[in-house]
């Protein structure tokens, strides 16, 4: 289709790889990422106080609401998209910052009376995505020394036959973070919680097969200071275990 109608083929330039395979299929590749040769760069990226800023071409500044610093890329994707439909990108940099959080994409909310932060990024995951969000994870942990960390790992769902192996590497890597408590739901995360276990005896892991038992069991324990990441496959339905968790801290609260 996209050879039939003049289309472009627009991919990660920051993956050889991926541009190689892009440009062997005979149609128009244009590229984004942080190398200089893409066709739109991605430059002066910081995230803080519920704010994501950064550069494109060198001369267009963006700025949104949310956290995670891997989410500039996200945005820079969609920014070569619409301007690639004819979106100009002056005009694009004022109205970026009018886009809301949205829910399931590393939104965080805050309880300041219980000093509690939940990471809402349960609308999709891939070994690549879970990394970025364990990274950006840590960092709003250690911002304020929560009590604990608790991650919600959600099966990673469509990986092919590497499936099993990916979320061996799940558990590991969440070995690394110092983790206190690791959930995992769906039935390939045996495989990560497994892999947490045999890495090291670092904190407690326990295994779901659905959401559902995921609730009753982490509803009752959460306390003060603690938090907690919620991440997985949109399958594996973790928006309701969200969902539920805001409902038992109805009082108010903040996105961050």
């Amino acid at each position: 289709y996209l050879r039939a109608s003049s289309g472009t083929l627009l991919v990660n330039g920051d993956d050889p790889e991926l541009v190689r395979r892009a440009q062997a299929r005979g149609v128009r590749v244009l590229t984004f990422g942080s190398k200089g040769e893409c066709d739109y760069v991605l430059s002066k990226v910081n995230s803080g106080k519920g704010r994501i800023s950064f550069q494109v071409n060198g001369k267009y500044d963006f700025e949104l609401a949310g956290n995670g610093a891997f989410n500039a890329s996200n945005a820079t994707a969609a920014i070569a998209a619409a301007n690639i439909l004819g979106s100009d990108l002056k005009e694009l940099c004022s109205r970026w910052k009018e886009l809301p959080l949205i829910p399931g994409r590393f939104r965080v909310r805050r309880w300041e009376a219980e000093g509690i932060v939940l990471v809402d990024d349960a609308y999709n995951a891939n070994p690549c995505s879970f990394a970025a969000s364990l990274d950006a994870f840590d960092e709003l942990a250690r911002d304020g020394g929560g009590k604990r960390k608790i991650v919600v790992a959600g099966a990673m769902l469509e990986l092919g036959e590497e499936a099993a192996k990916y979320h061996k590497a799940l558990g590991k890597r969440l070995c690394d973070r110092d983790v206190d408590l690791l959930i995992g739901v769906g039935d390939l995360s045996r495989h990560t919680v497994a892999a947490y276990e045999k890495s090291g005896d670092k904190g407690r892991a326990v295994f779901f097969e659905n959401y559902g038992k995921t609730i009753e069991f982490l509803l009752p324990i959460i306390s003060s200071g603690d938090r907690i990441l919620v991440k997985g496959s949109h399958g594996i339905c973790l928006n309701y275990l969200v969902q539920e968790i805001e409902k038992k801290f109805d009082q108010p609260s903040i996105l961050v």
